[in-house]
C-alpha cells in the first residue's frame, strides 16, 4: 500500500466513524456557509451523499454555485476535501441512493417529494494526520 492509499484508508476509517460532517456552500452574497450534515451510509471519501429539503437554502446555493467543501476531524486527525455538489431529484435515483433506514420514511410517503440527494464529488483532499500534512488531487490517483 503506497502513502496515498494509506491516507485514503485513514480518511475512510475516520468517515465511517462519523454521523455527520461539516459541508460548505457559497451563499448568494458570495460568502461560505457551513452546514452540519448527516452522511449517508453509502458514502466514501471520493463520493459522499446527503439528504436535504429540496427547497432549502443550501440547494438554492448549490444550484447557483456547485463548489463545496467538507471537513471532519477526530483528535488531531483532520480531513478537508474540496469538490462539487450535484443536486439529485429524480425519484428513481433518489430511491437507489437512499439507505434502507430512510427508504421507508422517504419513499412510502409524499415526504420523499420534498427531499433530494446531494452528491459531493471530491476533487482535492487535504489532510493533517499524525503531525503530517499535505494534499492530493483525486484525479491523480483515481484514473
Amino acid at each position: 500500500m503506497n502513502e496515498i492509499e494509506k491516507i485514503v484508508k485513514v480518511a475512510e476509517d475516520l468517515l465511517k466513524g462519523r454521523e455527520s460532517v461539516a459541508l460548505s456552500a457559497i451563499d448568494a452574497s458570495g460568502y461560505p456557509r457551513i452546514y452540519e450534515m448527516e452522511v449517508m451510509t453509502n458514502s466514501n471519501v471520493k463520493t459522499l451523499y446527503f439528504t436535504t429539503g429540496i427547497y432549502s437554502d443550501k440547494v438554492a446555493n448549490y444550484k447557483k454555485n456547485e463548489k463545496a467543501g467538507i471537513s471532519f476531524c477526530e483528535g488531531e486527525h483532520c480531513i478537508s476535501i474540496i469538490g462539487t455538489i450535484t443536486v439529485i431529484d429524480h425519484p428513481e435515483e433518489k430511491r437507489r441512493l437512499w439507505s434502507t433506514e430512510r427508504t421507508s420514511y422517504l419513499n412510502h410517503s409524499s415526504k420523499g417529494e420534498l427531499y433530494c440527494v446531494l452528491q459531493f464529488s471530491s476533487e482535492t483532499l487535504y489532510y493533517y494526520l499524525d503531525e503530517e500534512k499535505g494534499f492530493f488531487k483525486f484525479d491523480d490517483i483515481f484514473v
